[in-house]
């Protein structure tokens, strides 16, 4: 799969991996972008792998995965992967997704 990635550091036994689909430069893909990040630098302390793709130049990938709306994020596990659909501002959604306590 195509696509920009970037990774923290692995400190503990829970490691998540993460596709964000989005659409360019849209708006709302950015706000995703900075919101994705600035969870997982502040929460999960070097413990994830956030693979970027834009659906705009990676279509085949977003068909692949059934991504129909952008922003998404696609939080990854082995039991089953989780969708998550917009500009990720709403922290408590996602950290319910990702199984933290919630604040």
């Amino acid at each position: 799969m195509s696509g920009k990635s970037f990774s923290g550091n692995f400190k503990e036994q829970k490691f998540y991996e993460f596709i964000l689909f989005v659409a360019g430069n849209e708006p709302n893909s950015m706000m995703a972008r900075k919101n994705l990040k600035e969870l997982c630098e502040q929460e999960l302390k070097g413990r994830f792998n956030i693979t970027i793709v834009d659906v705009m130049e990676d279509f085949d990938s977003a068909a692949a995965h059934n991504i129909l709306l952008t922003p998404t994020l696609l939080i990854q596990n082995a039991i089953s992967d989780i969708m998550v659909i917009g500009n990720l501002n709403n922290r408590e959604k996602i950290r319910a997704a990702l199984q933290l306590p919630l604040e």
